[in-house]
């Protein structure tokens, strides 16, 4: 018996040290298998980090030939990361949308980059929009461009208003809007809109509109893409409507709209509204200006050209006083004496000169500023301008001669944001009214 209990001894040892060597065994392919997901996980945020700095023109390159990188690019989180990249970098302008309306016809829209190898949109006509696609009598106007996003009608047979759309014509997605009750024969409309945290576009699109019956005062409407629905202020009579030129009158400053279209005044419209309390919008005296205002932004500060004569001063500033109030004030201006200076070579008339007493300053219209560059972008009929104030550098970027005149210039910059992470309203756009609730997404 004693000579057995030996063997049955090294038995359960060779049971032990083969679990143990199993267990080993175990313990190193799982260590194996977390090191190689991480080292994936880890490889993902990279591939993230690097193509979220690229710019669009680079990413539809790679994402063509990559499957990876193409699902990565239809993230949200990639469009957040993608915008606070972009934000940061010094050229996030894009180019500028145009186009062109005689009495009779609604030209496509065209798309016009600031460089020559700049980013390209997959679908400039914007015919994703139209129902019938290329071969569709459908016609898309383009009535503003924000942060990305482009609010758009489409009008079928003789400009018959048949539905309104805000879409992203980067990522061919959009979302159709429900019809106002309100009639007017002069309206006007705005897009306020920014990408959130989360890689999803919030915006609300500003209507202002005279009465029928009463010229000497407007309505204002909002629509929230929050609510879905469009909401009437009526606490206040807003100023007539002014005479509006599109071309650098509204500019969106850290998440509001300062809208040049009120007699005398700039409408301030909020995205989000800090409190129960805040007002969505608020009305500001808007400086002088005989012959036109343009509104344009630089390092969080909102700035307004007044065209007028050769004996005022031409540029101011919005700040807050002693009393915590916004006011306008003068502000020092050698550089666009320079600017005035150069394009009054190139572009002044014999008869201007001729002008007895003080001389008006030539037309232009700021569409686009690039501070870090010191590049500015100006529209002057037929022309879109590049002016360089350090170099002192007029460049005409694009012009035709003897064409129609563009509706609109536009400013754009490329978003891989998606429209939202909410349901919208259905719109039946045959009988005018919205009739369920649901989402009217619709991508290509």
């Amino acid at each position: 018996m004693g000579k057995f209990k030996p063997k049955a001894k090294s038995k359960s040892k060779e049971k032990q040290s083969s679990s143990i060597a199993k267990d080993n065994e175990n313990s190193i392919t799982n260590v194996e298998e977390t090191n190689a997901f991480s080292k994936i996980q880890a490889g993902a945020e990279i591939l993230l980090e690097v193509v979220s700095r690229l710019p669009p023109k680079d990413i539809f390159k790679i994402k063509s030939v990559s499957k990876g990188i193409h699902n990565l690019t239809t993230k949200p989180e990639f469009a957040a990361k993608h915008f606070l990249n972009c934000k940061a970098l010094s050229a996030n302008l894009t180019g500028f949308f145009c186009q062109f309306v005689d009495s009779e016809y609604f030209y496509d829209p065209e798309f016009i980059p600031i460089e020559p190898d700049a980013d390209r949109l997959p679908d400039t006509p914007l015919n994703f929009l139209k129902d019938g696609k290329n071969n569709s009598y459908d016609v898309v106007k383009v009535f503003d461009s924000c942060n990305g996003l482009l609010l758009c009608c489409i009008y079928t047979g003789k400009k018959k208003v048949k539905t309104y759309l805000v879409c992203n014509p980067l990522t061919k997605e959009c979302v159709a809007l429900p019809f106002h009750n309100k009639r007017s024969n002069k309206f006007y409309y705005a897009l306020l809109a920014e990408t959130t945290y989360a890689g999803y576009f919030t915006y609300k699109v500003v209507c202002v509109l005279t009465p029928k019956d009463n010229d000497s005062c407007s309505i204002l409407l909002v629509f929230s893409s929050e609510t879905g629905e469009w909401k009437e202020f009526e606490e206040i009579s807003l100023p007539a409507l002014c005479y509006e030129s599109m071309m650098g009158s509204k500019v969106v400053l850290n998440s509001k709209l300062f809208w040049d279209c009120l007699e005398g005044h700039i409408l301030v419209c909020h995205l989000n509204k800090n409190g129960a309390s805040q007002r969505c919008y608020e009305l500001i005296q808007s400086p002088r200006a005989p012959l036109g205002r343009s509104l344009w932004k630089s390092k969080d500060k909102l700035f307004c050209y007044c065209q007028g004569f050769d004996n005022e001063f031409p540029v101011w500033s919005l700040s807050l006083n002693n009393e915590k109030e916004l006011e306008w004030k003068v502000e020092g201006c050698k550089e666009f004496e320079m600017l005035n200076e150069d394009l009054s070579k190139e572009f002044a008339s014999g008869l201007t000169q001729a002008t007895k007493g003080p001389k008006p300053r030539v037309g232009f219209k700021i569409i686009g500023f690039k501070p870090e560059s010191n590049l500015i972008y100006l529209w002057k009929p037929d022309l879109i301008i590049k002016y360089d104030f350090t170099e002192r550098d007029l460049e005409i970027l694009w012009g035709y001669g003897g064409a129609p005149l563009p509706s609109r210039i536009l400013p754009y910059v490329h978003s891989f944001a998606k429209m939202s992470e909410k349901s919208n309203s259905y719109v039946d756009v045959e009988r005018n009214k919205r009739k369920t609730r649901c989402t009217a997404s619709r991508s290509q």
